[in-house]
């Protein structure tokens, strides 16, 4: 079983090792068949992207994946925020009306 600091170790020397090439969408620890192992998103697997990325790295394997374009998603709108009316309770109270006390008849 791989360690997590040596996967971290390992995602970072595959981070350093790749650089930031256009095709390059991330790269994460995943668990595999065999135990955990680090995954490369790609734009598109081709064989110039294949052959820069190596099989293992300090040990812990390295699979590919191609993810396509990753776009940015808009947030969703939120809706307009409408004045709040006052409870009843809050109007009689700013009145300065009392509460009655319990067990008294209000006349």
């Amino acid at each position: 079983m791989t360690s997590l600091r040596k996967l971290k170790v390992a995602k970072d020397a595959l981070k350093k090792q790749l650089g930031a090439p256009a095709w390059l969408r991330g790269v994460g620890v995943i668990a595999g068949a065999g135990g955990m192992c680090l995954q490369v998103g790609v734009a598109e697997l081709n064989d110039e992207v294949s052959a820069r990325i190596p099989s293992a790295v300090e040990g812990v394997a390295v699979h590919v994946v191609e993810v396509g374009e990753i776009a940015a998603q808009r947030p969703p709108k939120k809706p307009a925020k409408r004045a709040s009316k006052p409870s009843a309770k809050a109007a009689s109270a700013s009145k300065g009306a009392k509460k009655p006390a319990k067990g008294r008849a209000v006349a």
